[in-house]
């Protein structure tokens, strides 16, 4: 399921109010007469006419998008745990998020993000 592949609808909400860019493979797209989101995939100038006509879309990141945004960054790549197959992100023989782990790669790059942006270690808007 592509879900399960990008930020989900709360996550992505966090990075667009946090500043990061709007531009992703696919989006979150909600009709202004109806109250649940779709996920899609959408074009730059699909952005801008499904805006222009009242639509909320927010970027939903794939995993190697969030990657591109991170690839300046002094922090790691999350890694698996073998055992428990989930996510978490290790910086100098520590846990960035105090041991809690992430059912996928795409939700540890976009809380990392996140955590770099509000501790300003990364400016949004200088990210692609």
């Amino acid at each position: 399921m592509l879900s399960s592949h990008v930020t989900s609808l709360d996550l992505s909400r966090k990075l667009r109010d946090a500043g990061v860019p709007q531009v992703s493979e696919f989006s979150w797209v909600k009709s202004p007469r109806e109250e649940k989101y779709t996920l899609m995939a959408v074009s730059n100038d699909g952005r801008t006419n499904l805006l222009a006509n009242g639509y909320d879309v927010v970027s939903a990141f794939l995993s190697s998008e969030l990657g591109e945004m991170l690839k300046e960054s002094i922090y790691p790549l999350p890694v698996m745990e073998h055992k428990t197959k989930k996510w978490f992100v290790p910086v100098n023989g520590w846990d960035l998020f105090n041991g809690k782990y992430f059912d996928t790669e795409c939700e540890a790059r976009a809380l990392m993000l996140l955590h770099l942006i509000s501790s300003g270690i990364i400016n949004p808007k200088a990210l692609k």
